[in-house]
């Protein structure tokens, strides 16, 4: 059965919310060809484990 109301994605809630720019750096170092700037969005549902969309410009 489909569930709208956990499907799609959301801004990230406040609870879950982390620091991105830390995550770019990261993915920068570790990942060739990585650029950003990262855009983060947080998939509805998903509990007890939060998921989330990561873009940037390229992909």
């Amino acid at each position: 059965m489909f569930d709208e109301q956990n499907s799609g994605i959301k801004e990230i809630a406040q609870q879950h919310r982390f620091d991105v720019q830390c995550l770019e750096r990261y993915l920068g170092d570790k990942l060739p060809g990585f650029a950003g700037p990262l855009r983060v969005e947080q998939f509805k549902g998903g509990q007890p484990n939060p998921t989330y969309k990561l873009t940037t410009p390229g992909t």
